[in-house]
């Protein structure tokens, strides 16, 4: 209710704001990505015990308001020195080029493409050293599955297949409300890379967001393509972290001195390492 406009005027916030720290048991409040214009913001920002508040960039496209793509590109200008469809009409020139858009029925396929999805996903994790578990957890895997497979009018979500010359060159997976969309997780064939399919993808998922009069939210972060393909409808969001009680605080100074205490460890490592590297050098 904090967080629902139609719900959030200021006496009924601060009642129920009020409720959840008297009546709340824990030591620690953690508040993610948190509207920085909502009532819910201005609460938590006066709370005594801020530990952490870190804001972040987040996009929408309105594209529930746009009536075909050709409408929507006029005066969209480039993106990293491509107009819109250019990466789409390369990868045309190269072979067959298909987007395939998989629903609840193609149980199987659906399958099939979150394992090719989460393969190329830990691939990537092993390359650049994040490597959450999640990505090797039967039950996530099962979950994704599921949320694809699930039969109901308003579907919960929808994957998405590039293929050149019926090669998978990307999968990217959206999940689906009433009135909106929001991208979930993705991954491609690294040695396609140089085509940039994560780009193409999401030009696509645009392109079917206007078809089904849907907005995009294109999420947290603040990669170039989310105000390029909001159209500049961005606004700041913040993550806050409160200590409600004195066991709070000591947990966060207790896990401030360990942060410190492993950047000191990394900087000793560096330093012992770099004399050996010269003096290799040096010898060869």
């Amino acid at each position: 209710m904090l967080t629902d406009p139609a719900y959030a005027s200021p006496d009924l916030s601060q009642s129920i704001w009020q409720a959840a720290r008297d009546l709340g048991k824990g030591d620690i409040v953690l508040l993610p990505y948190v509207d920085c214009k909502s009532e819910l913001y201005r609460l938590a920002a006066e709370h005594p015990g801020i530990m952490l508040a870190k804001e972040h960039p987040y996009a929408v496209a309105k594209l529930s308001e746009v009536n075909c793509w050709d409408e929507f590109v006029i005066g969209l200008g480039k993106l990293s020195g491509k107009r819109p469809g250019q990466l789409r009409e390369r990868l045309e020139r190269e072979g067959k080029f298909e987007v395939c858009i998989l629903g609840p029925h193609d149980r199987e396929e659906n399958a099939r493409m979150v394992d090719w999805m989460l393969a190329r996903k830990r691939e990537w994790g092993e390359r650049v050293d994040k490597k959450g578990s999640w990505l090797w957890e039967e039950t996530f895997r099962n979950y994704l599955i599921e949320l694809l497979n699930h039969c109901h009018p308003l579907a919960c979500a929808k994957l998405m297949v590039l293929k050149l010359d019926d090669e998978i060159l990307a999968v990217n997976m959206i999940g689906l409300g009433a009135k909106s969309m929001i991208g979930l997780i993705a991954s491609f064939d690294k040695r396609f890379g140089k085509f940039a399919p994560g780009a193409v993808s999401t030009e696509a998922w645009v392109r079917w967001a206007i078809e089904q009069r849907l907005d995009f939210d294109l999420g947290i972060g603040a990669e170039t393509f989310k105000p390029y393909w909001s159209r500049g409808n961005t606004a700041m969001v913040c993550s806050l972290q409160l200590a409600q009680t004195n066991w709070g605080r000591v947990a966060f100074a207790i896990s401030g001195a360990q942060r410190m205490l492993k950047k000191a460890s990394v900087n000793i490592w560096r330093s012992n390492v770099r004399p050996e590297k010269s003096l290799g050098k040096e010898q060869a």
